[in-house]
């Protein structure tokens, strides 16, 4: 995995010295004092967007799945579907 990471970073190595549970905390704490509306300086140089973590799709008449909302695309998203099919399920 980290060879990974490093490879898509231009072979940058990947920090191990954050701990992957404080790093949520920290950034779920952001996110609430930017929603409670909290004014501070140090809470102006952050951008916290909201993305769908898994493409969302649907299955349409004869098995077709179609994608509707792509991975990691900003909420809210906006749709634009093509004339209604039958759809027979909701695929993830």
């Amino acid at each position: 995995v980290i060879s990974v990471i490093s490879d898509f970073f231009n072979c940058k190595s990947p920090r191990r010295s954050i701990n992957p549970d404080e790093a949520a905390v920290r950034g779920a704490a952001l996110y609430a004092a930017i929603l409670s509306g909290r004014r501070d300086a140090k809470l102006d140089n952050f951008l916290l967007l909201d993305v769908m973590p898994i493409s969302l799709g649907v299955e349409t008449a004869g098995g077709v799945a179609t994608n509707l909302i792509k991975r990691n695309t900003t909420l809210p998203a906006r749709l634009r579907l093509s004339p209604p099919t039958k759809i027979t399920k909701v695929v993830y």
